[in-house]
């Protein structure tokens, strides 16, 4: 039987100051099957839902006013990622994320040289200490 293959979505948006030296900040909301658009549509992106309503408004305190963003749909299966979701653990999750942030180094490789940030919060917190250590090793 073949496996699915995974497509892994993110959402990237450019700093409003200097992409090309502004920091990589890599963001990562709550526990595996939580979507981080929400952080970028609710919380830290450049536009946010207006509550109540079905349009976007400027942000002002977004993130990317002094750092590019770069939100993770992570693991497979959540929000618009795709890909076999049985037994979804923490390495797991890793391995989806590292796989993703390697590709989109791959597509756009003028941000390797930007300092780079794991950052989140909930559980996200957890999985960011497990793909440091990955990505040290």
């Amino acid at each position: 039987m073949m496996t699915k293959p995974k497509a892994m979505h993110y959402l990237f948006y450019p700093s409003q100051n200097d992409r090309n030296a502004d920091p990589l900040i890599v963001w990562f909301t709550g526990t595996q099957g939580c979507s981080s658009l929400l952080a970028a549509f609710h919380e830290i992106g450049p536009f946010v839902f207006e509550p109540g309503r079905m349009t976007f408004t400027r942000n002002e305190h977004s993130w990317n006013k002094k750092a590019n963003l770069l939100f993770l749909e992570i693991p497979a299966g959540v929000g618009y990622s795709d890909g076999p979701t049985e037994n979804i653990t923490d390495a797991s999750y890793n391995i989806d994320a590292l796989y993703t942030i390697r590709n989109f180094f791959g597509r756009f490789p003028s941000y390797k040289k930007n300092d780079f940030y794991l950052a989140g919060h909930g559980y996200g917190a957890v999985n960011i200490a497990y793909l440091a250590q990955t990505i040290i090793d």
